[in-house]
């Protein structure tokens, strides 16, 4: 029988929603999964999510999928604010990652002297010391409260500074306060701005937090075509239709030295993922978002894969990469 990558794909992820694929500037595969399959527990979540939204529309915005034509992306909002962060290295708004908390917003941390010594770039490599904040029982309490850099900063720290890799959505959040006190307006018009509107990207939502800034971790919402052209920014090394949008430097640093996660073929670079062995053939690079929510950048075959999915509890996204890295990718490079 012959192989077909997309049967392989819903047999071992079957709630993922679309899947696009461009291989050397050409769209070569747009499908649409008809029924993605969630679980029962899943869709209870979200019907109680959407009943949430009449009382809590943060705990709402934090939890839907879709608005209209947009795609919750998740933690692929930290692979974009790390474009951000290197554009304004780029535009020397920001010195260096080596700078630490207690000098970019020095009138805030001194209610919390043991973070003072926190850098940009720990925030960017999940080596800040922050706690993990992903699981609802942390992100409720941050979605709810009323102003989120002082909630994330009076968590204890779960190690010292630079001592471990933590994956903290909290730590992105505290360099996006960092990124728009720097540039001295929204960071969502700085991304309209210097990325967007420079990739005919007009149509995306960026949740913010009481105090008016995007949340530095999750829920950007972007069309997946466009995700495409993120994808094909950072395989051109920072250029986009022959024109030089963040740095080769910046595209280096961010994506190339990863640390070694808790997860085997799992390493986390600046805001951006590798994927390799034991899990998946090659170093694949990755911008990964819960859920099955992926970009996958192949610069060897010149293809950009996106991968938007429905969010459930049964199913790990390690499954997704391994069939997207090991079949349904090598199917389409090689054919």
């Amino acid at each position: 029988m012959k192989f077909d990558p997309l049967i392989a794909l819903k047999d071992q992820f079957q709630n993922y929603q679309r899947i696009l694929i461009q291989k050397r500037g050409h769209l070569v595969l747009d499908y649409t999964n008809p029924h993605p399959n969630i679980g029962l527990k899943m869709e209870a979540i979200k019907l109680g999510m959407q009943a949430a939204a009449r009382i809590s529309p943060g705990i709402s915005r934090s939890a839907m999928n879709r608005d209209d034509n947009l795609w919750n992306v998740r933690s692929i909002t930290k692979s974009v604010l790390s474009l951000l962060v290197g554009i304004a290295l780029d535009n020397k708004v920001i010195s260096g990652l080596d700078e630490r908390l207690l000098e970019l917003i020095p009138d805030v941390i001194q209610q919390y002297p043991d973070k003072k010594e926190i850098t940009l770039g720990m925030l960017l490599n999940m080596t800040s010391g922050l706690p993990e904040m992903d699981k609802l029982p942390m992100m409720i309490p941050l979605v709810t409260s009323k102003n989120w850099l002082a909630h994330i900063l009076s968590i204890p720290l779960q190690a010292q500074p630079g001592e471990k890799y933590i994956y903290s959505t909290g730590a992105s959040h505290v360099a996006a306060c960092i990124l728009q006190r720097a540039i001295g307006f929204d960071l969502d018009k700085y991304v309209l701005d210097k990325l967007f509107s420079k990739m005919v990207i007009s149509s995306y939502s960026w949740e913010k937090d009481p105090q008016g800034i995007p949340f530095g971790g999750a829920n950007l919402f972007l069309r997946p075509e466009d995700m495409l052209k993120l994808g094909q920014l950072v395989m051109q090394e920072g250029v986009y239709q022959s024109r030089q949008i963040i740095s080769e430097k910046w595209i280096h640093t961010s994506t190339c030295s990863g640390r070694m996660t808790e997860t085997q073929g799992y390493k986390y670079c600046l805001g951006w993922w590798r994927i390799g062995g034991p899990l998946a053939l090659g170093n694949t690079l990755t911008a990964c978002g819960f859920g099955g929510q992926r970009i996958y950048i192949r610069p060897e075959h010149e293809m950009i894969t996106v991968v938007i999915s429905r969010p459930s509890f049964y199913k790990k996204t390690s499954d997704l990469d391994q069939v997207m890295l090991n079949q349904v990718i090598p199917y389409y490079e090689n054919s």
